[in-house]
């Protein structure tokens, strides 16, 4: 029984590779969006996902949803992925809704919302503050987006609660350094 939602989902992500592979022949050959020739392609993935969630053991049906949604965000389906999202939230158990929380965020940050990718990363140390990558996260969103300064802030808070994680400590450092090298005086040779 734990095997056969395995291999729907593996199956589902093999459709959808391949339905990537034909929407990039499709986009050179004809001009078409990605994301058009994506989402025309991909109904047999969806189908997969479906036939996956059917087999699957409750607590697990999180991770069909969190497949899926981003799978309907590259097909340019951003309210279906939401919803599929919301599902994931619902369905995960409390242990791994920091993966959920971590790819909302994601979501928001790919859609150009990034002050909701932050509030989502707000609410998720609130929430699971025992969970290191979500402060990981809310420092690489800061550098993703160049606010240097408040990506080290985030970093320097992150280890007040985390001072033994060494991604933390290795981001703040390079952090620094990046930052340092910025304001050191440029000489012309």
């Amino acid at each position: 029984y734990e095997l056969v939602w395995k291999v729907h989902f593996e199956h589902a992500q093999v459709e959808e590779r391949a339905a990537e592979l034909a929407a990039i022949g499709i986009h050179n050959r004809t001009g078409q969006l990605l994301s058009v020739a994506r989402n025309s392609l991909l109904d047999p993935a969806r189908i997969c996902y479906v036939n996956s969630t059917m087999a699957c053991p409750p607590n697990l049906r999180w991770k069909i949803w969190l497949a899926g949604a981003r799978m309907e965000l590259s097909a340019g389906k951003v309210a279906k992925a939401r919803e599929l999202l919301q599902l994931a939230y619902t369905n995960a158990p409390e242990k791994s809704r920091s993966n959920v929380y971590l790819e909302c965020s994601r979501v928001e940050e790919y859609l150009g919302n990034v002050s909701a990718a932050r509030r989502i990363l707000a609410r998720a140390r609130a929430k699971v503050p025992r969970e290191w990558k979500i402060f990981l996260e809310s420092v690489l969103l800061e550098a993703r987006t160049g606010n240097l300064y408040a990506a080290i802030q985030a970093a320097e808070r992150a280890l007040e609660v985390h001072s033994g994680t060494g991604r933390l400590w290795a981001v703040l450092i390079l952090l620094v350094h990046r930052v340092e090298g910025l304001r050191a005086p440029q000489t012309i040779v």
